[in-house]
């Protein structure tokens, strides 16, 4: 089951008109836009012992649900202060 509603514009593109919380069932949209983690994608690496080779997860979580699972972490995310709005302030990692 999809996790948005659509409409078509044409054959080829449909506007997306709302997203919906994998966790809750909710809209992600309050006034207007959409807040959380909007349709996210998980991988299953090789060899994964939880998530399935090769499969693709996407999934959406509201603010409510995304604020809970912050909370249940027993290390917090790390936090950036955005220098201008939409401009992703966090450092770059390269991983081996």
């Amino acid at each position: 089951m999809a996790n948005r509603t659509t409409e078509e514009f044409d054959e080829k593109v449909k506007y997306v008109t709302d997203v919906f919380c994998s966790q809750c069932g909710e809209s992600c949209k309050t006034s207007g836009q959409y807040h959380g983690l909007i349709d996210t994608k998980v991988y299953g690496g090789y060899s994964s012992p939880k998530l399935e080779d090769g499969t693709t997860y996407i999934f959406s979580l509201c603010e409510i649900c995304l604020d809970k699972l912050f909370q249940s972490f027993k290390l917090p995310p790390e936090k950036y202060e955005d220098v201008e709005w939409g401009q992703d302030s966090s450092p770059k990692f390269k991983y081996k």
